[in-house]
């Protein structure tokens, strides 16, 4: 059984010497065609592959030239709704809230009194004047200054021709997070007068 064993080993490993042995070796008119075969095929490859390339670089020239050509376009155009600063990204925010009233008295306003009071000299009291008039109103400003910053003003518009600020500040857009840091003078979100 040890000299089967020994034998078929030997065999196993003597197989391929055997088998080159049995192989005439080329002719070197065979091996002159086999290099010329794969000169043919590097050539070949060679010239698809920069015929590739110079695909590759036009579609690059392309599209380029097409970024381009829609960074002006969209530039002279005005920015679109889905935009971050929507379409009105350049133009500020304006509002105007009028306050006013229409009054009709049978007394005269310049001597109205009420018996046993003492009327306040600042005329705040009483029924106001007759006809139209336009109360305190309120003008709102707000923008993007850039793309970290927005402002907003509150202005109020007293109806004896005076201005004053009710808001005035500047807030941060994109410090992430949910964090922001506003300056300025604003109601607060909490207290005696605020937002809410």
């Amino acid at each position: 059984m040890s000299k089967f064993l020994s034998a078929s080993v030997t065999l196993a490993l003597a197989a391929p010497l055997l088998a080159a042995a049995d192989t005439p070796p080329a002719a070197p008119a065979e091996i002159k065609a086999l290099k010329q075969d794969i000169e043919a095929l590097r050539s070949a490859y060679e010239a698809r592959l920069q015929a590739l390339e110079q695909r590759l670089l036009a579609a690059e020239t392309n599209s380029t030239a097409r970024s381009q050509t829609s960074t002006a376009s969209s530039s002279a155009l005005p920015p679109s709704a889905s935009s971050a600063g929507g379409a009105n990204a350049f133009n500020p925010e304006i509002s105007l809230i009028l306050s006013g009233g229409y009054t009709r008295t049978l007394r005269d306003p310049a001597n109205y009194r009420v018996t046993g009071f003492q009327a306040p000299a600042n005329g705040e009291a009483g029924p106001g004047t007759r006809g139209f008039s336009l109360a305190e109103s309120e003008l709102r400003l707000a923008a993007n200054i850039d793309p970290y910053l927005r402002g907003a003003a509150t202005l109020s518009l007293g109806s004896d021709n005076t201005v004053s600020v009710e808001e005035a500040f500047v807030q941060t857009t994109s410090l992430g997070n949910g964090l922001s840091v506003k300056a300025g003078r604003f109601l607060s979100s909490i207290g005696y007068l605020n937002r809410q």
